[in-house]
């Protein structure tokens, strides 16, 4: 599977949040139901469910520009990305950002050897992830869409959108889907919602 058009592809959905019974989780099982029925080879990743440890070890920092690889307990993480061809993120957004969680999973395998490279004058290598053509994320705000987009400029989009994006291929289709005021959201809007994202998760057979 090549991730053409038309392909079936390997996706990399990482899923972070502490109950199965959240409405993110729900998002989850719509996402992936939608992704395995349109034939795609999906691998999750359920960060509480694996009791990552998203924290960086001493070791870990002073090897980090090293192309040292990490200890064994995030080597599989790090395969992760060299697998997919697209990559699926279903997380909350907290406190304006992402979990204390996904986040160490950024520190500690999206590291230098396996997301990108540092070039001899300090800049970014970026070829480690150039086969990535489709990133999508899921994510619910409790505040309304207002505070997040006009007073708080989304930081938390803004980090991985033009963040993020810029490791992959330059080609990649990026998409957002974000549900507003989740701690006032009614039953209907959060089904509504529900439906997008299984619908959604078509940009990833374009």
């Amino acid at each position: 599977m090549d991730g053409l058009i038309g392909q079936p592809m390997r996706i990399l959905v990482v899923f972070c949040h502490p109950s199965h019974d959240s409405f993110n989780a729900h998002l989850l099982v719509r996402a992936t139901e939608s992704l395995n029925s349109a034939g795609h080879d999906c691998l999750v990743r359920d960060l509480y469910a694996d009791r990552f440890d998203p924290v960086v070890t001493l070791d870990e920092w002073t090897k980090y520009e090293q192309a040292v690889r990490p200890e064994l307990s995030v080597k599989s993480y790090i395969s992760d990305l060299s697998w997919c061809e697209g990559i699926l993120l279903i997380f909350p957004t907290w406190w304006y950002g992402m979990p204390a969680m996904l986040k160490g999973y950024f520190d500690r395998v999206w590291i230098p050897g396996a997301a990108f490279e540092f070039a001899a004058d300090r800049t970014i290598d970026t070829r480690a992830l150039r086969h990535i053509t489709r990133f999508v994320v899921v994510t619910t705000y409790g505040s309304p869409w207002w505070w997040i987009k006009i007073w708080l400029r989304d930081p938390v989009r803004m980090a991985i959108q033009k963040g993020l994006r810029r490791l992959f291929s330059p080609a990649c289709r990026v998409e957002w889907f974000a549900f507003y005021n989740m701690d006032k959201s009614s039953q209907s809007a959060r089904v509504k919602f529900l439906n997008r994202v299984a619908d959604g998760m078509k940009v990833f057979d374009a």
